[in-house]
């Protein structure tokens, strides 16, 4: 599959008040790295809780998308990691600050970056590109903090991941929930009851992880969110170039 125009929004902030799945708390982030700071990308508003407990339903928009749904994803976030310095782990050159439907395309070779404060957890964002779900760079990314990705491709192949400060907890895919793998598979039981996963004859498996996702994060992904927040566009290196 030719994976062109990657896509990443990525957000930083500070981990004071961010919790886990029950009776687990969070690896400390990483201190901050020194050097220029990145542009502001804070969009004037946080991307606060819901009035009411997500359901499968409310990612309904993201899986019908055809910017997604058309080249399938990979929506990755980590917790308390600045843009600068998640640019910085992904080997990314930061350019200028952009709307969501202004972003620049990429270079010939180039995947675009897109990076965005959402007052809370980073979001690594991927369209047409997986750059994020391959195991080493989620250990290495994850070093000192947690990260979640999602990941669904144009097959319906998919993959939930929970790696904490480099080891792989939790990794399962959500179309075959029953076996969970990873270092500590039991520490997203409790965040995955009630989502629906042992119901086989359903077909939202992919909206039912994003639910999942947000019960770890406390952070909705909303449309209204997505497109109404400013991004850092930054590159790298297209790794599916001329694929």
């Amino acid at each position: 599959m030719r994976r062109r125009g990657l896509l990443v929004l990525v957000a930083g902030l500070p981990v004071a008040g961010c919790t886990g799945p029950a009776g687990d708390s969070p690896p400390a982030a990483p201190a901050p790295t020194t050097g220029s700071p990145a542009p502001s990308t804070r969009s004037g508003r946080l991307w606060g809780a819901r009035a009411t407990p997500a359901v499968a339903t409310d990612y309904t928009w993201l899986v019908e998308d055809p910017k997604f749904s058309g080249l399938g994803f990979s929506l990755t976030w980590l917790r308390g990691v600045a843009p600068a310095e998640f640019a910085r782990r992904l080997g990314a050159r930061a350019g200028q600050v952009h709307p969501w439907d202004s972003l620049p395309e990429p270079g010939e070779d180039d995947a675009l970056l897109a990076i965005t404060d959402t007052g809370d957890w980073s979001l690594l964002v991927e369209y047409n590109g997986f750059v994020a779900i391959e195991d080493e760079l989620m250990q290495s990314l994850s070093a000192g903090t947690r990260l979640i990705s999602n990941y669904c491709n144009v097959e319906s192949d998919s993959r939930f991941v929970l790696v904490e400060d480099g080891t792989i907890v939790a990794d399962f895919d959500p179309t075959y929930p029953a076996r969970v793998y990873g270092s500590a598979p039991d520490r997203i039981r409790t965040e995955m009851a009630g989502l629906g996963f042992d119901d086989t004859p359903r077909r939202d498996y992919t909206e039912a992880a994003l639910v999942l996702t947000e019960r770890l994060t406390g952070v909705p992904l909303t449309e209204q969110n997505l497109r109404g927040s400013d991004y850092l566009a930054a590159a790298v290196r297209d790794p599916y170039g001329g694929r």
